[in-house]
């Protein structure tokens, strides 16, 4: 764990077959007053404090790519746009 004033960097693992165990972990950092701003390198979570809140998550994994990918391709962006508007 590293942690700053406003920022907390932790290293979790996302395993596949269970993502309902990753969305609970973030919806817990959000209650403590923590929020996920990125995940580096698929698996350093990088948060910020925030005001303690209630929020419920949902992960999924995008396959089209590699997991080492940093840039998004086209589709996965339009995906991702679809996502963040709803």
């Amino acid at each position: 764990m590293n942690k700053g004033n406003n920022t907390l960097k932790k290293f979790r693992i996302i395993r596949p077959e269970k993502l309902e165990n990753t969305e609970e972990y973030l919806g817990k950092m959000a209650e403590k007053g923590w929020m996920l701003q990125s995940i580096k390198g698929g698996n350093t979570f990088v948060f910020e404090k925030c005001e303690p809140k209630k929020v419920k998550f949902s992960v999924e994994i995008i396959y089209d790519g590699s997991y080492f990918d940093t840039c998004p391709t086209e589709k996965n962006e339009e995906y991702i746009d679809m996502c963040e508007s709803c």
